[in-house]
């Protein structure tokens, strides 16, 4: 085969071809796993997102950038929960960042440029009402505790264990906008590295 024809070849046919090799990844993720359920949110994302790739390099001929794998897309530990969860589509106006999962707590260190208060922890405990609804039978969104840790940072508890939605892991995010002086939120940083950080638009 000539050097033109393979790269027609390729041009044509390798997005497919990197497609079933991303697939296989995919079942081997979820085989091997990894701690804190990483490796859950990290097949999801990565099957629901291979899907959508999928999807456009059918619609799409003599397409060589619809896999893009060398740029590590699928698999950085720093970002892809924010992806998952959509966290740089909510239009915060702090830095926002989900660091790690550890089961199904998700914890929110929130940090202000102000001084907070216990009126401050008593508006957000409202504004998460806004966003989530009233919690009820039909409106199980997990349990949540608010705790004023210093003078200018406030911890957001949220467990997940009675719940049947996640509205409200990106539900206290919103909250959290609503207030004056949030400098960044870090959910689970004990966990991962969470010096980077998504910033809102």
């Amino acid at each position: 085969m000539q050097n033109g024809d393979m790269n027609r070849f390729f041009r044509r046919y390798g997005g497919y071809i990197c497609g079933v090799i991303f697939a296989a990844v995919i079942v081997t993720l979820a085989i091997i796993g990894s701690k804190h359920s990483s490796s859950d949110i990290l097949t999801r994302y990565s099957k629901e997102k291979f899907m959508k790739q999928v999807e456009e390099a059918s619609s799409a001929q003599d397409s060589t950038d619809v896999y893009d794998f060398e740029s590590g897309d699928f698999y950085q530990d720093d970002e892809v929960y924010d992806k998952f969860f959509g966290v740089d589509e909510l239009s915060l106006y702090y830095k926002a960042h989900i660091a790690d999962l550890d089961g199904e707590m998700f914890i929110y260190d929130a940090q202000f440029d102000v001084t907070v208060s216990d009126a401050t922890v008593r508006e957000l405990d409202e504004a998460i009402t806004r966003k989530c609804g009233q919690p009820s039978d039909d409106n199980r969104y997990g349990e949540i505790f608010i705790t004023k840790k210093t003078d200018k940072s406030i911890e957001i508890v949220l467990d997940l264990g009675n719940a049947y939605e996640d509205k409200a892991i990106t539900g206290i995010f919103k909250a959290l906008n609503e207030l004056n002086g949030v400098r960044s939120v870090t959910v689970n940083g004990g966990l991962g590295d969470s010096s980077k950080g998504s910033v809102g638009t």
